[in-house]
């Protein structure tokens, strides 16, 4: 079996102390740590050995025969075919990814004030003074799609202001059923909220406005905070809205703004913020908010 379908990429720092090696007892061992008691429990038929079978399997017997008759010097010389062989397709992977990468970013764009995807074609008005600060893409072959996230940010001094996440899934098998998403649910029921639906022909647009915590430690932020930024645990008001397009393509998107960055002073109390008590400042940066939100949703335009 070939290496670049047998070993991920945490894999090759394990073949590479494999073939550092100095002695028989320390190949024993090496793969011992790395290759696990199924392997070593299995029994293979003995075949003219080869360096890279013994990697594959394993199997100490190979390691033996091929060292007695190949000798040193030739073990020496497979060893460096073979990290050639490893370098080469670490190098295409990371150009690979570097492409990849590339050409997710083009596919979301935010120019000026305005968001622009080409998969599914689509634009929407976005706040100003956003930048990309990280994108990636994970596969999800359970559910037959590729996901493409993008996070945007605001930030004073390399503090976050002001946060845009996006995430599309792009189905990936054409026999898979069309694409569902669950309803979105505020975080609290207690907190106000607002949420809604927003027709656009045949395309249903769901939104959600509400009040949430800023969480630092949270594993979705941490792409940023390794930028950098520092984002404060306050309270944000948040935007989310959502929508399928022709089952093809999931978009989620979250923007969030820090509370005290309104200019106006509010609670960092959550109980002021629940439904039965809500006023005052709070409920004017809230309406201030909501207004600029859903000027986003009704702004979604699908392109043809």
């Amino acid at each position: 079996m070939p290496l670049r379908k047998r070993y991920s990429i945490i894999d090759y720092e394990s073949l590479i102390d494999f073939f550092n090696a100095q002695s028989m007892d320390e190949l024993r061992k090496t793969y011992r740590g790395w290759v696990g008691e199924a392997l070593e429990k299995q029994s293979y038929r003995k075949r003219e050995p080869q360096w890279t079978e013994s990697i594959a399997v394993g199997n100490e017997v190979f390691i033996r025969e091929t060292k007695e008759k190949l000798g040193i010097k030739a073990i020496e010389r497979e060893r460096m075919r073979i990290m050639k062989r490893i370098s080469i397709w670490l190098a295409c992977v990371f150009l690979f990814g570097g492409v990849v990468d590339a050409a997710a970013k083009k596919d979301l764009e935010i120019q000026g004030k305005r968001m622009v995807s080409q998969k599914p074609p689509f634009t929407s008005m976005a706040p100003s003074g956003l930048r990309l600060i990280h994108s990636f893409s994970h596969d999800n072959p359970t559910e037959s799609s590729l996901t493409r996230v993008y996070f945007y940010i605001k930030d004073r001094e390399k503090k976050a202001e002001e946060m845009l996440i996006v995430q599309i899934a792009d189905k990936t098998n054409p026999q898979a059923l069309p694409m569902t998403a669950p309803s979105l649910k505020p975080y609290s029921e207690k907190r106000m909220y607002s949420k809604g639906k927003v027709k656009r022909g045949d395309l249903e647009i769901e939104h959600l406005t509400q009040l949430m915590a800023w969480n630092p430690d949270a594993t979705s932020l941490q792409p940023i905070i390794k930028k950098g930024f520092t984002i404060p645990p306050h309270w944000a008001l948040q935007g989310q809205f959502q929508f399928i397009y022709l089952g093809e393509h999931g978009v989620f998107v979250r923007y969030s703004k820090e509370v005290n960055s309104f200019g106006i002073n509010v609670s960092k109390e959550g109980k002021d913020w629940e439904k039965d008590v809500f006023s005052g400042n709070e409920k004017k940066v809230y309406e201030v908010f909501k207004k600029s939100f859903m000027e986003m949703v009704n702004s979604i335009q699908i392109r043809n």
